[in-house]
Order: C-alpha cells, then sequence, then structure tokens
C-alpha cells in the first residue's frame, strides 16, 4: 500500500495524503507532522493549498515540495 502511495507522489509531484494517513504512513504522531509541516512551509520548502468544498467540509490539502534540498 505504501508503495502504491509513493508512485502516486512521484507521478504527481505532490502529497494529498490526510494528517492521519501520513502520520501513519511515516510511524509519527499526527502533532509531529502539523508542525514539520508548518515548519517547512515557515522556510519555504514547500507550499499547502487548502481545498475548502463547502463551510464547513474540507478536503485533503495539496502539500508540494518547492526546495529541491
Amino acid at each position: 500500500m505504501v508503495a502504491g502511495r509513493t508512485d502516486e507522489v512521484m507521478r504527481r509531484k505532490d502529497c494529498r495524503l490526510s494528517v492521519p494517513n501520513l502520520a501513519a504512513v511515516t510511524g509519527v504522531a499526527e502533532t509531529t507532522v502539523r508542525n514539520a509541516i508548518r515548519e517547512a512551509r515557515k522556510l519555504g520548502l514547500l507550499t499547502v493549498e487548502e481545498r475548502q468544498i463547502t463551510g464547513f467540509r474540507n478536503d485533503t490539502n495539496i502539500v508540494r515540495i518547492v526546495s529541491p534540498e
């Protein structure tokens, strides 16, 4: 299952996993994932596209790595 997700990220050049799914795949807590994304965003290493469906529902965010490092 993880290999399929890796292929998807390589093909799309982004990550559309939810925070709980990303935490499960990487083996860390959800808070760690949120903190890492927040810090990388502040440093300009990635962008986060928030996808709002309605006032109360959201689709998963799209995270794109913009830094080659």
